[in-house]
C-alpha cells in the first residue's frame, strides 16, 4: 500500500508539511553558509531543530527514509552543539547535500510520488563527518527528478515569512495541524537534553493516531488519487483585519448612496441633495482606493523569499571556480507582488552567477590589481514609487564595449555596419544578443549564449527595464526596474485619432510636440531626432490600422518616447490625455491574443481603453 493511500483525507496536513519543510529547508541553506564564514552556536541550535522538526514530521507522516536520513543529520549537529566536533567544510558540504535531497524529496511529494531512494551513500557521509572520519564517503545521489542544483532551479514557490511549525499535533477544530512544538520519539535528545519519556512517547502515538483516524475518509477517492496540492499564501492577520473594516465601509457608503439617489428622486436635485452625493461618492473612492491597496498588500511577499537562495549559489559557485567572494544583501524586506517575485528568480540567478563567472577575478589577480583577494557582490532592492529597483553589483574587471563589439561581430550576431553608428550604451548591450557569449570555453554556468538574453526576455515580460552601468577594473553594475504589481497599471492615456490607448509608465521616457517635418526617413524607416541620438518611430495608427486620420491636424502629433532594456522607440499618437491607474483585464477567447495588446480596461466613461504591451509592440517591429 502507497503511503499516500494512508494519508488520504489528511491533504491539509500534507499540504501544510510541504510549505513548512520548504521554508525551513530555505532558512536551513541560508544558515548553513552563515555558519561556515561564521561559527554561531545559535546557527547550529536552529539548524538542529529544523532537523528535528523534519524527522518528526516526516515519521507521523509515514516517510521513513527521510525520517532516518534526518535523524542521522541531527545526530551530527547534537555532536556540533555539545562542542564535540568543530564546524568544517567537510561539514557544512555533506549538510547542504542533505538539504539538497530534501528539497527534491519534498518536490517529489509535491507531485505524490512515491519511490525507494538510495540514501546509503548520503547517511554513510553523515557518519563519517559526525564520527570525525578524515575523508566523507562518496557523494549520494539524489532523488531521480532532482535537478542538478536544486537551491536554484527556480521552481520552489516563494512564502511569506512565519513562525516555524513543528510538529503535527491536533487543533481546537480536532484536524490535525502544525503547532509550535517539538515531537521527541525514538528516544533522541529534547532540546534541554534529556530523552522522552514511555508516557510521553505513548501520548504523542496516541495523538497522532487520533487525529489520522478523525480525518481519514473510509473509502478512498474514485479515482484512488489523492488530491494535488491547493495553491496558498500567507497573509498577516492585520492585513485581514483592515480589509474586513474596509469591506464594512464599503458597506456603509454603498447604503449611502442609495440613500443619496432617493433624495435626488424626491427632491429634484436640489444643491444640498447634490452636495450630499458628492460627498457620498468622495467617500466611497477613498475607500475602494483603500480596498484595492489592501488587497495588493496581501499579494506582497518579502523579496527575501527570492534573495536567501543566493548565498548558497554564491558560495558553491565560487568554490567551484576558485574565487573568493562574499555576497552582501541589501533591502530584503522590500514588497513586491508574488507574480513578480515567481518570474525574477531566473533572471537575477543569471545575473549573480554571471557576477561570479565573469565579473569576480580570482585573487592572484585582484592581488596583483592591488584589490582585496575576496571579491564582493551586492544584491540590493529599493522601492520607488509604484516600482521596485534591483541591482547586482560587484566590484570585478568590468566590461569593455570595445571588446563586446569585436566579440559579437566574431559571432555574427551584429554586422560591421550596425557598429558604425552604435553609441556606447548600444555597444554595451550587445550583451542581450540572444547567442552572444564572452566565454573563452563552454562551461555549466556561462558561455551556451543562453545568459543575458533570457535576462532580457524575462525583464521584458515584466514590463520592466534594465539598464548597466561598468568602469573597466572596477565592475559592472545591472540596474532593473519592475512594477510592484502586474495586475494594476498605471500609465498615459492617448488618443489614436477615434481610439483610446494607455501606454504603461514604466517604459516612458518622455513625451514630445512632434511636427510632420521632424519626420526624417532613413533606411526606408520613419526616425526622429531625441537628445542627439536617433530614435525609429512607430504610428499606432499604422500598427492597429485605426480609421480617422485627420490630414489637417496630423502636422502637429506627439510622440512619446518608450524604452525596453536598451531599445528607444517613439510612439506616434494624435493626443495626450493625462495618466490613467487601469485594472488589467484580459481580452478574452473571442478576440484571442493581439499582439502588443496586454489587455484592457473600462474607463469612467462606461468605454473599453486597450492597454499597450509596450515590450511586445518593439519586438514585432524587429528591434530584439
Amino acid at each position: 500500500m502507497s503511503v499516500y493511500d494512508n494519508l488520504v483525507g489528511m491533504e491539509e496536513v500534507l499540504d501544510e508539511f510541504i510549505i513548512e519543510s520548504t521554508e525551513l529547508l530555505e532558512e536551513v541553506n541560508e544558515d548553513l553558509v552563515h555558519l561556515e564564514s561564521e561559527p554561531d552556536g545559535e546557527l547550529v541550535n536552529r539548524i538542529f531543530r529544523a532537523f528535528h522538526t523534519m524527522k518528526g514530521t516526516c515519521g507521523f507522516l509515514g516517510f521513513v527514509q527521510s525520517k532516518d536520513l534526518a535523524h542521522v543529520a541531527e545526530d551530527l549537529l547534537n555532536k556540533l552543539r555539545n562542542n564535540e566536533i568543530e564546524p568544517s567544510s567537510a561539514i557544512i558540504d555533506v549538510l547542504l547535500k542533505t538539504v539538497d535531497w530534501f528539497s527534491s524529496f519534498i518536490d517529489d511529494v509535491k507531485e505524490r510520488v512515491e519511490k525507494e531512494y538510495e540514501i546509503d551513500p548520503l547517511l554513510q557521509e553523515l557518519e563519517a563527518v559526525r564520527d570525525g572520519a578524515a575523508e566523507p564517503a562518496p557523494p549520494a545521489e539524489a532523488p531521480a527528478e532532482a535537478v542538478e542544483e536544486p537551491v536554484t532551479d527556480g521552481e520552489q514557490e516563494a512564502e511569506a515569512e512565519a513562525p516555524v511549525a513543528e510538529a503535527v499535533t491536533v487543533g481546537d477544530n480536532g484536524h490535525p495541524a502544525l503547532a509550535e512544538v517539538e515531537p521527541v520519539t525514538d528516544g533522541e535528545p529534547a532540546e534541554d537534553g534529556k530523552l522522552a519519556t514511555e508516557e510521553e512517547k505513548a501520548a504523542e502515538s496516541e495523538v497522532a493516531a487520533e487525529a489520522a483516524a478523525e480525518k481519514r475518509p473510509q473509502a478512498p477517492p474514485k479515482d484512488g488519487k489523492p488530491p494535488k496540492s491547493v495553491e496558498t499564501i500567507r497573509v498577516d492577520m492585520e492585513r485581514l483585519e483592515n480589509l474586513m473594516n474596509l469591506a464594512g465601509e464599503l458597506v456603509l457608503s454603498r447604503n449611502q448612496l442609495g440613500q443619496a439617489y432617493t433624495n435626488l428622486s424626491v427632491t429634484k436635485a436640489t444643491d444640498a441633495a447634490l452636495d450630499n452625493l458628492d460627498q457620498v461618492n468622495n467617500s466611497l473612492g477613498r475607500i475602494t482606493t483603500e480596498i484595492q491597496e489592501a488587497v495588493m498588500q496581501m499579494r506582497m511577499l518579502p523579496i527575501s523569499n527570492v534573495f536567501r537562495k543566493f548565498p548558497r549559489v554564491v558560495r558553491d559557485l565560487s568554490h567551484e571556480r576558485g574565487k573568493n567572494v562574499e555576497l552582501v544583501l541589501v533591502g530584503e524586506d522590500t514588497e513586491l507582488d508574488r507574480s513578480v517575485i515567481e518570474v525574477i528568480n531566473d533572471p537575477l540567478l543569471h545575473l549573480v552567477r554571471n557576477s561570479v563567472d565573469h565579473g569576480i577575478e580570482v585573487p592572484a589577480e585582484r592581488k596583483a590589481r592591488s584589490k582585496p583577494e575576496q571579491g564582493t557582490i551586492f544584491l540590493r532592492a529599493s522601492h520607488e514609487g509604484n516600482h521596485i529597483i534591483i541591482e547586482v553589483e560587484d566590484d570585478g574587471g568590468g566590461m569593455d564595449a570595445e571588446k563586446l563589439v569585436e566579440k559579437a561581430l566574431e559571432k555574427g550576431v551584429v554586422n560591421p555596419s550596425e557598429t558604425e553608428t552604435m553609441s556606447y550604451r548600444e555597444k554595451l548591450n550587445l550583451i542581450f544578443r540572444p547567442g552572444f557569449s564572452t566565454a573563452a570555453k563552454v562551461t555549466d554556468v556561462s558561455g551556451r549564449g543562453v545568459g543575458m538574453d533570457v535576462v532580457h526576455t524575462n525583464v521584458s515580460k515584466l514590463n520592466g527595464v534594465i539598464d548597466i552601468d561598468t568602469k573597466i577594473g572596477a565592475g559592472t553594475r545591472v540596474i532593473i526596474k519592475l512594477p510592484l504589481t502586474l495586475a494594476i497599471v498605471t500609465g498615459l492615456k492617448v488618443n489614436v485619432w477615434n481610439e483610446n490607448y494607455i501606454i504603461p509608465f514604466v517604459n516612458i521616457i518622455e513625451t514630445v510636440k512632434l511636427k510632420r517635418t521632424e519626420l526624417t526617413k532613413v533606411e526606408n524607416k520613419w526616425v526622429i531626432r531625441f537628445r542627439d541620438s536617433v530614435v525609429h518611430t512607430l504610428f499606432l495608427d499604422e500598427w492597429f490600422q485605426v480609421p480617422g486620420r485627420d490630414e489637417a491636424s496630423e502636422q502637429e502629433q506627439y510622440a512619446v518616447v518608450v524604452s525596453v532594456a536598451e531599445f528607444r522607440y517613439a510612439l506616434v499618437v494624435s493626443g495626450l490625455k493625462g495618466q490613467e491607474e487601469a485594472v488589467i483585464k484580459p481580452l478574452g477567447q473571442a478576440l484571442g491574443r493581439i499582439p502588443g495588446i496586454a489587455g484592457g480596461t473600462i474607463g469612467g466613461d462606461g468605454l473599453i481603453t486597450l492597454i499597450l504591451d509596450v515590450p511586445e509592440l518593439i519586438y514585432n517591429m524587429g528591434a530584439g
